[in-house]
């Protein structure tokens, strides 16, 4: 797990995510969390969608060129978004906090169900 992922997304002008197959990309969010314009398959969830003017979504089935012709204005950030997500409670560090918890407390109750193995 990298600690500087803030740091990253904000040397970015756009985050741009052509993903087949996707649930709620975690990295969109991190990207929307920055303040990062995102443009989105189509194929993701509008759940992704967290800030409002930020997200913007596009059909695999378009063309590069006009990938490209969406990309070049988003770079266009809005300076509060940063602190709307502060108000709103998100905080990257804090998230990734919960999410590991998660994962630790189903990986011990998975443990604990799976019978022990004879040696």
């Amino acid at each position: 797990m990298r600690n500087d992922v803030p740091a990253l997304l904000q040397a970015m002008d756009v985050f741009v995510l052509p993903s087949l197959y996707e649930g709620l990309p975690l990295a969109a969010l991190e990207a929307q969390a920055s303040g990062l314009p995102c443009l989105l398959s189509a194929n993701i969830t509008e759940e992704a969608r967290i800030v409002p003017g930020l997200a913007q979504y596009i059909s695999l089935q378009e063309t590069p060129a006009e990938w490209a012709a969406l990309i070049q204005p988003r770079h266009e950030r809005t300076s509060d978004t940063g602190r709307f997500f502060a108000a709103a409670g998100y905080d990257i560090s804090t998230e990734a906090a919960k999410l590991a918890t998660l994962y630790e407390k189903l990986h011990e109750e998975h443990c604990r169900q799976r019978p022990a193995e004879e040696p």
